[in-house]
């Protein structure tokens, strides 16, 4: 935000050199790390400071007062029917016909959300946990983010909550299981006793020595294996 310019007085009090008019100031959206200024949509457009101004040149003889101060702190958390005011003060008093001194002191009501608020902190939920390093597996870190904010829903720094004890952790310690294939140790020797008059096929079956995790290779399927009994004669009495 730039400093205002001179008072710009309207057409009609430009003759006399003095009266009402209005002053102006450049107003832009910065990125705080450099300075540098970008587009505003990247600003919060409700809190963006005006950028004109009416004001006043005094007249010979009329009172001169400074200009408004900064409105007053209302009460933490609007409690109760708060109020703020802003002055100013006298530079020059009026002359016998010059125009008399205005008032010096304005008040105004403090209204939730507009010239006061509350404020907490907000806690997001945990992260996915993220393995260290790059990894696809293995130890790693989730986080959350902690803020404060304003009963308006817009972030502040956390010094406004600073009445509250800020929640903890940020951040903790994670593990992601590493992915674990099936792995067949063996398979059983085919059963030969399968093989008898009338039966027509012999089978086997693997031994799992690792069963796999959700995210590793399944076992082979089938985990039974068949094939055909060479043929065997019936006898009988």
């Amino acid at each position: 935000v730039g400093g205002w310019s001179e008072c710009i007085l309207i057409p009609a009090d430009r003759k006399q050199g003095c009266g009402t008019g209005d002053q102006y100031r450049q107003v832009r959206c910065v990125d705080t790390r450099s300075d540098s200024p970008v587009d505003d949509e990247y600003c919060d457009w409700t809190t963006q400071p005006v950028d004109i101004n009416a004001c006043h040149v005094a007249c010979p003889g009329d009172c001169v007062l400074s200009a408004w101060s900064e409105w007053s702190s209302c009460p933490k958390g609007c409690i109760g029917n708060g109020q703020q005011q802003r002055t100013r003060s006298l530079l020059r008093a009026a002359a016998t016909r010059g125009a008399t001194c205005q008032h010096t002191i304005q008040t105004q009501a403090c209204q939730l959300n507009i010239t006061c608020f509350t404020y907490h902190w907000v806690v997001t939920n945990f992260s996915s946990c993220l393995p260290l390093g790059g990894s696809p597996c293995g130890e790693g870190m989730t986080t959350r983010a902690i803020y404060c904010q304003r009963s308006d829903s817009r972030p502040v720094e956390d010094s406004w909550c600073s009445e509250e004890t800020k929640p903890t952790p940020a951040e903790k310690w994670c593990y992601v299981d590493c992915p674990v294939d099936c792995h067949v140790a063996e398979w059983s020797e085919w059963n030969a006793t399968q093989c008898h008059c009338g039966e027509t096929g012999v089978s086997r079956h693997a031994f799992i020595s690792t069963n796999p995790s959700s995210s590793g290779r399944p076992c082979p399927s089938p985990l039974v294996q068949w094939k055909p009994c060479p043929a065997v004669p019936c006898y009988t009495w």
